[in-house]
């Protein structure tokens, strides 16, 4: 609360597709640092879910590769 937006810097940002200078939301730093996963991991997740049903994964397993999709590391 009362903080100024951040901003995303660094060597890393290409692999995650996030340019640099671009801001930092609360949605974004949670999935990093407090999740372990990629900082838009909900839009990513909903693709990779929404793919793998229209191939007819069942959603156990439709569900599980989106989370897999996402994952970066363990949640800090």
């Amino acid at each position: 609360h009362g903080e100024s937006p951040g901003r995303w810097h660094g060597t890393g940002l290409a692999s995650l597709d996030i340019s640099a200078g671009e801001q930092v939301t609360e949605e974004q730093m949670k999935a990093l640092f407090g999740e372990g996963r990629h900082p838009d991991a909900n839009a990513i997740q909903d693709r990779v879910f929404d793919r793998e049903i229209a191939r007819g994964a069942t959603t156990k397993t439709a569900r599980d590769r989106a989370e897999k999709a996402t994952r970066l590391g363990r949640p800090y």
